[in-house]
C-alpha cells in the first residue's frame, strides 16, 4: 500500500486512463490532490478559481529530509491550438512562523525560489514542470482525489455520489491572526473531507500534515488522525523509500460556509492542544459553486430540442410498428407489419429520413427484439427456429449468421444487451425438459450458460450486463403461493459464479433490474421482491452499487403517481449517471422521467412544456402515455415513446408517438 493511501485510506482511489497527446482544457474539476506515483510521499494541492486563477501548494522536503512546502498563485493560459496550461511565475517558501499561540505573522518571511507550469492530458493525468532551488524537473501527475460536485463527473452529477450543502466549504481557510499558515479543505465525492495543514514547528521550520475526516453528530468536522512525514529529499534526490510516516494528532473544524473555529490536540511534544478562534474561508473553488450548495434543476443545465417521427397506429390485433432500440446518432430500429403485409419486417429509421426503411429479411424468421450497436453499424436479433445469432451488417449490407453450439437447446432468444452491445443476453429453451435457461454471448467468448444452482427455482432471466461480461444482472422468479404468482427478485452473476441476490441497505430484496453502466458497477431497477408497504422507499426505482451503497430515485410529490406501478425505469447512459423511464398517473395515463444524482427526478412532460416543445409532440393528438424508453451512450439523446387511445365514432384505435429529445449543455454548465 502506498504512503498516500496509508495516510488517506479509505477515501482515495487512483484511476488509470490512457494519455492523449494534446493538452486538455483546464476545468474546475481539476481542483484536487495530485501526485507522481514514482515519488510517493509528496504531492500537490491544486485549486481552480473563477476568472482563470489557480493556486498550488507543493508539499515536499528540503535537502536535509525535513518537511517543506511551496506555494504559488497562477493563471490559466487558454490555447485552442496547443491546449491549456497553468503558469505559476513565482513559487515561494516561508520560514519564521512558530506553531500555536507563539505565532507572529510579522516573523513569517516569504522567499521566491522559482517558477512552475502545469498541463493536463485529461481529467486524471498531468505534468508539473518546475525550476526551483537551482533544479529543473517534471512530475508525472496522477489524480489522487475527487472533489465533491466537481472532478470528472458529468454536469448533472454521478450516481451514488450525492452532493451535500457543505460542498462549497472546499478551499483555503485561515485565521487572520495567523496569516502565513492555514488549511486546504477538500470535500471528497463520498462525503469525507481531506485536509492539508501548512504550518510550522516550534523552531520556525515549515511543517505539513494530511488527514481525512467526517462530520460527527453535532456537525463538527473531525480528523481523528493527522499524519506527517519526514526523511525524503527535494528534487532529483527524492527516494520514496526514505519517507517515514508519523502520527501527529487530532483536528476539529466547527465551521459554516464562511467562518468557524479550529481545535487541535497533538500527540507530539512542542505542539500541545489549543484552538484557532476565528477561522475564515480564504479562497473558494470554481466548482462547486455557492455555499451552501443548492441542487440545480435539469433545465438549469441543459437546452432541449426535439426530433419527432411517425410510428403509425397499433390495430385491434396489436399489429403495427414496435420500436425497440436507438443508436447514438438517433437511428431507430423496430419490428412491424406495414402496408397490409402480414409478414413481420425489420425496420430502420435513420436521422433525416422521412420513411422507415425495410431491411431485407434473413433466411430464418425473427425470434427476438432487435438491438442496434451504438455506432449504428450492426443490428442483432435471434432466429425463431434455430439456435442462431443473426447480425445485419450495415457496411456490407448483408446478414451474418452465427450458429450457436448449444447442445440440447432448440432456440436461443435474445432478451437484452450490454450498453455497448458487446454482450448479448437471453434464454434458451431446452428440447427435452421444455425449460428455459439463461445465457450470455459475445463474439469473443461465444455462448455461456449462466449457472442457476441445484436448488434454484426454474425461471431465471438475464436483463443487463457489463460490456466485458464480468457482471450480469437478472431476475430469479420466486413462486408466491399466497398470491398465486411468481415474484421477480434481482440477482447478479459475478464472473460466472452462482447468482447472488441483491438487497438494499435496509436488507430488503430488490426487484427487477433494468440497466447497468458499461462497467457493470451501477445497476438500476424497479421495486422489490415482496410488497413492502412499510418500506420507506416502497414502489420507487432504485440503483445498486453494493449492499452498503444503494439508493432510490425518489418521487415527484406534486404528480401523485399511481401506487400500483408508480415508477418503471427503462434505460441508463453508459456511465450510469442518467436514467430514464416512466410513471403511471392513472388508467392509460403516464409520464416519462429523467433522473440524475444532482437534479433528482424530472418529468419529461414538464421539460417539454418548459422548452415549449409540447405543441410539436401533440400536433395531432395529446400524449396520454409518455415514456423515456432508450438513452444514447452519452445521455445526449433520449428516445421518447407515447400513445393515445382513441375511440372516435366507436372505432377504437391506438395512435403512437415517437420522438428523440436532445440534451445540449448550457454555456457555462460544463465542469
Amino acid at each position: 500500500m502506498t504512503r498516500h493511501l496509508t495516510i488517506l485510506a479509505p477515501a482515495l482511489a487512483l484511476l488509470a486512463c490512457t494519455l492523449p497527446g494534446h493538452a486538455a482544457v483546464v476545468a474546475p474539476g481539476h481542483s484536487a490532490l495530485w501526485y507522481d506515483p514514482a515519488r510517493d510521499g509528496e504531492g500537490l494541492v491544486l485549486e481552480i478559481h473563477d476568472n482563470d486563477g489557480a493556486l498550488v501548494t507543493w508539499y515536499t522536503y528540503d535537502e536535509d529530509g525535513n518537511q517543506r512546502w511551496l506555494i504559488g498563485a497562477g493563471a490559466i493560459v487558454r490555447d485552442d491550438q496547443a491546449g491549456d496550461r497553468i503558469e505559476f511565475p513565482e513559487l515561494r517558501v516561508t520560514h519564521g512562523g512558530r506553531f500555536g499561540p507563539d505565532f507572529d505573522p510579522d516573523e513569517v518571511v516569504y522567499t521566491v525560489i522559482g517558477s512552475a507550469s502545469l498541463v493536463f492530458q485529461d481529467c486524471y493525468h498531468g505534468q508539473f514542470s518546475y525550476d526551483a532551488f537551482d533544479q529543473q524537473g517534471e512530475l508525472a501527475l496522477h489524480r489522487l482525489t475527487h472533489t465533491m460536485a466537481a472532478g470528472c463527473r458529468p454536469i448533472h452529477g454521478m450516481t451514488g455520489e450525492p452532493v451535500y450543502s457543505h460542498a462549497g466549504q472546499s478551499g483555503a481557510w485561515f485565521d487572520p491572526s495567523h496569516n502565513g499558515e492555514g488549511w486546504f479543505l477538500q470535500w471528497l465525492a463520498h462525503n469525507e473531507a481531506m485536509i492539508t495543514w501548512y504550518t510550522y514547528d516550534g523552531e520556525g521550520n515549515q511543517a505539513w500534515l494530511l488527514g481525512t475526516g467526517t462530520l460527527d453528530d453535532h456537525g463538527t468536522l473531525v480528523f481523528e488522525q493527522l499524519h506527517g512525514t519526514r526523511g525524503a529529499h527535494f528534487g532529483a534526490a527524492f527516494d520514496p523509500d526514505d519517507v517515514q510516516t508519523f502520527e501527529w494528532g487530532r483536528l476539529e473544524l466547527a465551521i459554516d460556509c464562511d467562518n468557524g473555529v479550529a481545535r487541535y490536540q497533538s500527540l507530539l511534544p512542542g505542539f500541545g492542544a489549543g484552538e484557532y478562534g476565528s477561522v475564515h474561508h480564504l479562497s473558494r473553488l470554481a466548482a462547486p459553486a455557492g455555499c451552501p450548495w443548492a441542487a440545480p434543476k435539469l433545465t438549469d443545465l441543459y437546452e432541449f430540442s426535439l426530433t419527432r417521427f411517425d410510428a403509425g397506429e397499433i390495430d385491434q390485433l396489436g399489429r403495427g410498428i414496435v420500436i425497440y432500440d436507438m443508436a447514438d446518432d438517433g437511428t431507430v430500429v423496430a419490428l412491424g407489419r406495414i402496408d397490409g403485409d402480414p409478414q413481420l419486417k425489420l425496420l430502420r429509421l435513420q436521422p433525416g429520413d422521412d420513411d422507415w426503411q425495410v431491411l431485407p429479411p434473413p433466411a430464418q424468421p425473427y425470434g427476438s427484439p432487435p438491438f442496434i450497436s451504438p455506432d449504428g453499424q450492426q443490428i442483432f436479433i435471434s432466429s425463431a427456429t434455430a439456435p442462431e445469432m443473426l447480425t445485419w451488417d450495415h457496411p456490407s449490407q448483408a446478414w451474418l449468421s452465427t450458429p450457436i453450439p448449444a447442445s440440447g437447446y432448440s432456440t436461443i432468444e435474445i432478451i437484452a444487451a450490454s450498453p455497448g452491445r458487446t454482450e448479448l443476453l437471453g434464454r434458451g429453451r431446452h428440447t427435452a425438459s421444455g425449460q428455459f435457461h439463461p445465457w450470455q454471448w459475445s463474439a469473443g467468448s461465444g455462448l455461456t450458460m449462466l449457472p442457476i444452482g441445484n436448488d434454484a427455482p426454474p425461471v431465471y432471466l438475464p436483463v443487463a450486463a457489463s460490456d466485458d461480461g464480468a457482471n450480469v444482472y437478472g431476475t430469479s422468479h420466486i413462486w408466491d403461493q399466497m398470491a398465486g404468482m411468481a415474484r421477480p427478485g434481482a440477482v447478479r452473476w459475478h464472473h460466472g459464479q452462482a447468482p447472488e441476490p441483491l438487497h438494499d441497505r435496509h436488507g430488503a430484496r430488490l426487484g427487477v433490474p433494468a440497466a447497468t453502466d458499461r462497467h457493470g458497477r451501477i445497476v438500476f431497477g424497479n421495486g422489490h421482491l415482496d410488497s413492502h408497504d412499510n418500506h420507506p422507499d416502497s414502489g420507487q426505482a432504485w440503483y445498486w452499487i453494493s449492499p452498503q451503497q444503494s439508493g432510490y430515485l425518489g418521487t415527484l410529490p406534486s404528480l401523485h403517481p399511481n401506487p400500483v406501478r408508480p415508477w418503471w425505469l427503462s434505460d441508463a447512459s453508459q456511465d450510469g449517471s442518467i436514467a430514464v423511464g416512466s410513471f403511471t398517473t392513472g388508467i392509460n395515463l403516464s409520464d416519462g422521467f429523467i433522473w440524475t444524482q444532482d437534479t433528482g427526478l424530472t418529468s419529461i412532460r414538464e421539460i417539454l412544456e418548459h422548452a415549449d416543445l409540447l405543441p410539436a409532440t401533440e400536433a395531432d393528438w395529446p400524449w396520454q402515455e409518455l415514456a423515456g424508453f432508450r438513452i444514447s451512450s452519452t445521455g445526449d439523446k433520449i428516445l421518447l415513446l407515447g400513445q393515445t387511445i382513441e375511440d372516435p365514432m366507436g372505432d377504437w384505435r391506438r395512435v403512437q408517438f415517437s420522438a428523440i429529445l436532445h440534451l445540449t449543455p448550457k454555456a457555462g454548465a460544463a465542469r
